[in-house]
């Protein structure tokens, strides 16, 4: 908006301009119109966590048990934690570092204790690791 003298006025805090006026968009914090008009020229995105598909806001589920490379369920594929490379339908298993003490065994990247119902001989279950 002109000033009057050659400048342009800012809009208030929360708005912006649109078609040479000041508008406020209406984008609720909860995401309720993620992917719709906000009124003033844009589009309202989505909570933390969703993405846009289809029009509307989408939570990506990927599964947590190592496999990978299914879909989403937002357009997208799942692929592994911590950037480790999907290998047919597989993510590797993270190591453990430092490596575990000869009571302990390495599970996807933490030391827990063996597990062991003939109790521990050394450094491993006596009999063989179960």
């Amino acid at each position: 908006m002109s000033d009057g003298c050659g400048k342009t006025c800012g809009c208030p805090s929360g708005e912006v301009v649109y078609g040479g006026s000041c508008c406020t968009p209406n984008c609720p914090t909860d995401g309720s119109r993620g992917g719709m008009s906000d009124g003033c020229g844009k589009t309202c995105g989505c909570q933390s966590g969703s993405v846009l598909y289809g029009g509307s806001c989408c939570k990506p589920v990927c599964p947590t048990d190592g496999t990978c490379g299914g879909s989403d369920g937002c357009g997208g594929k799942c692929g592994c934690t911590g950037g480790g490379m999907c290998t047919n339908g597989m993510c590797p298993g993270k190591s453990c570092s430092p490596v575990c003490d000869c009571t302990e065994t390495c599970n996807n990247g933490a030391c827990v204790p063996l597990s062991c119902p003939t109790g521990i001989c050394g450094c491993t279950c006596c009999g063989g690791e179960q």
